[in-house]
C-alpha cells in the first residue's frame, strides 16, 4: 500500500496482487464510509490542512487501518496576480508570465492556475516545484512551432535527437548523468492541453522544409519509414517531457492533445500518474458531418528506459 499526501488530499494506490480476492475496495474516513472503488487507487479530497485522519480500507477479507496527517498548505503563486499578470482569455500568450512563476516557485510554494484558459508556449519546471490547475482552469499549448524553440535533446522511438520543446519540460536528457532533478508535482482538477494536430502538422511541415536536402539524398531510407513524414515527425515535442528525473507526481487532471506523445519520461524513476484522463482524439464537425480528429502518435503514457 502506498500513499500520496498533500495539504488537501490523501491518495492510496496499490498493486492488484496485494488483494487478489477483492473486487471492490471500501474506504472509511473517521469511522464513516467515504466511498468504494474497483480501481487500484482512491483519493480523499477536500481535506483540511495539518489535520490527522483515521482511515480504514476493506478489501475482500482484508482490512487495514491508517492514521495519517495532511501537510501544511503551501503559498500560492497565482499566475493572474502581481507580479505575473497572466490573462486567461485563451488568446493572450502567457509563456513569460507563467515561466516567471515557475522560476519563483520554492518547495514551499505552488504555482496556481485559476479558472480560465491560459495560452502558453514551452515551460520548464525545476526540482521541488509544484503546479496546481484549478477546476475550470487550464493551460493551452500554442499551435505555433516557434513557441517551442530553442530545440532540446529528446528521444523518439529509441533515437536521440534535437526536438521541439514540449509544453511542460522537466529535466534535460543525458543518458550518462543519472537523476538530475525530481520531487516535481503537477496536479489539480483542471486541464493541460497541447497544440494538438495543428501544432503537429505545422512542425512536420517546418521540419520537412528544413530536412529537404537530407530527404532528397536518402530516398531509399525514407521509403522504409511508416509514412513520408515519419522522419520530420520525430522532431515533435510532447505534452509533458520528463528526463533524468525521479519522484514526479501527475494527478487528478485531464490531459491531452500533445503534438505527439502526451506523457513521455526517459532515464527516470518513480513517475506516478493517477486519477488522470488522457485524450488525443476528438470529434469535430465538417460541413455538418462529424468526423474524428486525432493527433498522430497521440499515445497517453510512454515509459522509456525508466523504472518504477
Amino acid at each position: 500500500m502506498n500513499t500520496i499526501i498533500f495539504d488537501d488530499e490523501i491518495t492510496f494506490w496499490w498493486d492488484i496482487d496485494e488483494y487478489q480476492d477483492a473486487k471492490t475496495y471500501s474506504f472509511y474516513l473517521d469511522g464513516k464510509l467515504h466511498g468504494e472503488t474497483s480501481k487500484t487507487h482512491y483519493t480523499f479530497a477536500s481535506l483540511k490542512e495539518k489535520t490527522t485522519y483515521r482511515i480504514r480500507m476493506d478489501a475482500g477479507e482484508n482490512s487495514r487501518e491508517f492514521t495519517l496527517s495532511t501537510r501544511a498548505k503551501k503559498r500560492r503563486l497565482d499566475i493572474t496576480k502581481a507580479p505575473y499578470f497572466a490573462v486567461g482569455d485563451g488568446k493572450t500568450l502567457n509563456t513569460s508570465s507563467i515561466q516567471k512563476a515557475l522560476d519563483d516557485c520554492t518547495e514551499n510554494d505552488c504555482v496556481y492556475i485559476p479558472q480560465g484558459t491560459f495560452l502558453t508556449g514551452a515551460l520548464d519546471m525545476h526540482a521541488g516545484s509544484e503546479l496546481y490547475v484549478e477546476k475550470g482552469g487550464g493551460l493551452k499549448g500554442s499551435e505555433q512551432p516557434e513557441d517551442y524553440l530553442p530545440k532540446i535533446r529528446s528521444r523518439f522511438e529509441g533515437i536521440e535527437q534535437d526536438c521541439y520543446r514540449s509544453l511542460l519540460n522537466i529535466g534535460r536528457l543525458d543518458y550518462t548523468a543519472g537523476y538530475t532533478t525530481g520531487n516535481v508535482v503537477i496536479r489539480g482538477k483542471g486541464t493541460i492541453f497541447g497544440g494538438g494536430d495543428p501544432l503537429c502538422s505545422a512542425i512536420i511541415q517546418a521540419e520537412t522544409i528544413a530536412l529537404k536536402k537530407f530527404l532528397e539524398e536518402n530516398q531509399e531510407y525514407v521509403k522504409t519509414c511508416e509514412t513520408p513524414h515519419t522522419i520530420a515527425g520525430r522532431a515533435r515535442g510532447r505534452l509533458i517531457h520528463i528526463c533524468n528525473a525521479e519522484n514526479v507526481i501527475i494527478g487528478g487532471l485531464t490531459l491531452g492533445y500533445g503534438a505527439s506523445w502526451n506523457i513521455h519520461f526517459t532515464y527516470s524513476k518513480n513517475i506516478l500518474t493517477y486519477a488522470c484522463r488522457i485524450l488525443s482524439a476528438d470529434w469535430e464537425s465538417d460541413d455538418g458531418a462529424w468526423k474524428m480528429q486525432e493527433v498522430e502518435n497521440g499515445d497517453g503514457w510512454d515509459p522509456d528506459s525508466s523504472e518504477d
